[in-house]
């Protein structure tokens, strides 16, 4: 129950029913005291707080891109046209490639005489430092040396005749003979085909015995100096069209061959 201080005696006064009473009497000093009705507290309402405003200008600015306003089509089109460019694109980087791989290859054929092109009779071949050209071709009896004799060979034979040239300025080379003649050890495989895949056989003499020009030993070739040399074969069957030579480049001392392509038209008979 609630306790009042009486306003006239000061003395403590407990109230039966503080919501109902209009007022009360002090029993101290009987003095009447009027109460004011009790206030009810009222509850202040919570104030939410406002939600935070977007940046509307934000939220609707578009999606800066390539394909910011584009359609699903569109952009599968704009894919596709991307994936084609750079398809492209490592094409043409592979044939770049492959055409400067093939100038590389083709000038490591030229210097290593790999290539696979035969050269003319009236052209000359280089390989390294030595040019090779064949001045002429002959059928018939070979004339020969025989025990310092002049004489012409038993058989008809196929002679070439070759002249070589050291285009080094400064360097002197050694060349053995492509005839096979003076030397116990044949450094290269040489070799004359026709256009039937038929081999030739180069042709030696016996000791003591080789052909008119033919050199007999090792021999130095000085820069700038040309050397000549002959080489017999075994003679081509008359159905040939034309004939391939291959003079293997370990005999002055490099690597790979030098390969003529001799058509028969260049090639003289010679009357027995």
């Amino acid at each position: 129950m609630p306790v009042v201080i009486c306003p006239r005696c000061s003395n403590s006064v407990t109230l039966p029913d503080p919501w109902t009473a209009l007022g009360y009497t002090c029993p101290h000093c009987h003095n009447s005291v009027r109460l004011s009705p009790p206030r009810l507290a009222q509850a202040r309402p919570r104030r939410e707080r406002p939600p935070k405003p977007q940046d509307t200008a934000l939220a609707s600015r578009p999606t800066r891109g390539p394909f910011a306003r584009m359609t699903t089509v569109e952009g599968l089109v704009a894919v596709t046209v991307v994936v084609l460019i750079a398809i492209s694109g490592i094409l043409l980087s592979r044939a770049g490639v492959g055409r400067m791989l093939n100038l590389r290859q083709q000038e490591a054929s030229q210097s290593s005489g790999s290539a696979d092109a035969r050269v003319p009779p009236e052209s000359p071949a280089r390989l390294g430092d030595i040019q090779v050209r064949i001045t002429k071709v002959t059928v018939g009896k070979i004339p020969v040396k025989a025990l310092g004799m002049n004489a012409v060979s038993e058989d008809v034979l196929l002679a070439v005749t070759l002249e070589l040239m050291n285009v080094n300025p400064t360097k002197k080379m050694e060349y053995q003979s492509w005839s096979g003649t003076g030397s116990f050890i044949d450094r290269g495989d040489v070799t004359l085909t026709d256009d039937f895949g038929n081999r030739y056989n180069r042709i030696t003499f016996g000791l003591g015995t080789q052909p008119v020009g033919a050199l007999k030993r090792t021999e130095s070739i000085y820069p700038n100096a040309v050397l000549n040399d002959v080489v017999v074969f075994e003679v081509p069957i008359a159905q040939a069209t034309h004939l391939s030579l291959e003079l293997p480049a370990q005999n002055f001392g490099d690597k790979g061959s030098l390969r003529f392509r001799i058509p028969m038209d260049f090639v003289t008979r010679v009357q027995k």
